[in-house]
């Protein structure tokens, strides 16, 4: 469960960011001068950030969801194997 908030966050930077127009969320225009700011079109640079960060909240919460599955349920999933290899010899 814990590992939705990083989940939650990008959902709401996102939201920010696309609907709300908070372009100053994002590095490198919030630093720009005023010449450098009018070469770029806002609402598209808004539009692609929020979608970019909107997807990047849907890993997050596919990979978090499927983390907290196997925990409770105490299985390994098919193809997550990574996860617990490196570690499964430290157990005593």
């Amino acid at each position: 469960m814990i590992y939705l908030i990083p989940a939650g966050l990008l959902f709401l930077m996102g939201w920010l960011i696309r609907y709300k127009k908070y372009a100053w969320l994002i590095s490198g225009y919030n630093i720009s001068s005023k010449e450098e700011k009018e070469k770029y079109d806002l609402d598209k640079l808004t539009r692609l950030m929020g979608s970019f960060l909107f997807l990047l909240g849907a890993c997050f919460s596919s990979c978090s969801s499927r983390l907290s599955f196997s925990q409770v349920m105490r299985i390994k999933l098919p193809g997550w194997d990574f996860l617990w290899s490196p570690w499964s010899s430290l157990r005593v």
